[in-house]
């Protein structure tokens, strides 16, 4: 047992010691909506454009396979019935892994944690009606337009809920639209 862990451990840390580690900034535009329910009504907001903006580190395990942290600030949110913007920002870290299928197109998929920044509607603070986290599975494709610069969309949607009151839920939905910027 103790030769097969050391083997092991060996053997982990030669495909780790192989694997390339490359960072990179990217941006991009969300198109966000919220579904909510309660009293036995759900509704969903109609859709607002925001964006998001932040970093990365891309993991190569193989030349297929690859795991991509990142760290983000994301505006989503949605336009109540009344017409109002609901802006919600976060700084999201999702977590992605990602299976190219050839040398430039991926699909990926992973969870994603948000922190909760601010939540206002018409210019109004209404933080204390969400909760402080959001937690989404995510999932999209991109495309590797040279060495360097990427393009991908993804969508994500919240498994956790949102909203501050007992007996209500609500749930982020963003699609996105991304160029990133590889070093």
């Amino acid at each position: 047992m103790r030769k097969t862990l050391i083997i092991l451990v060996f053997t982990f840390l030669g495909y780790v010691a192989h694997a390339q580690l490359n960072f990179g900034v990217k941006g991009g535009v969300n198109f966000a909506s919220i579904k909510a329910s309660g009293s036995g009504v759900t509704i969903s907001t109609n859709g607002i454009t925001s964006f998001q903006l932040g970093a990365f580190a891309n993991y190569e395990l193989n030349e297929q396979f690859k795991l991509q942290p990142e760290l983000l600030f994301m505006g989503i949110g949605g336009t109540a019935f009344t017409g109002e913007k609901i802006n919600v920002n976060y700084v999201a870290l999702p977590i992605m892994a990602q299976y190219y299928l050839g040398e430039k197109f991926y699909v990926e998929a992973g969870p994603q944690f948000g922190l909760l920044l601010s939540a206002k509607e018409a210019g109004t603070d209404i933080k204390s009606m969400f909760k402080s986290t959001d937690l989404q599975l995510a999932g999209g494709a991109g495309f590797k337009l040279s060495d360097n610069f990427i393009v991908g969309a993804r969508y994500g949607f919240s498994i956790s809920n949102i909203d501050a009151f007992p007996g209500e839920t609500a749930k982020n939905r963003c699609f996105s639209l991304t160029l990133a910027y590889q070093f």
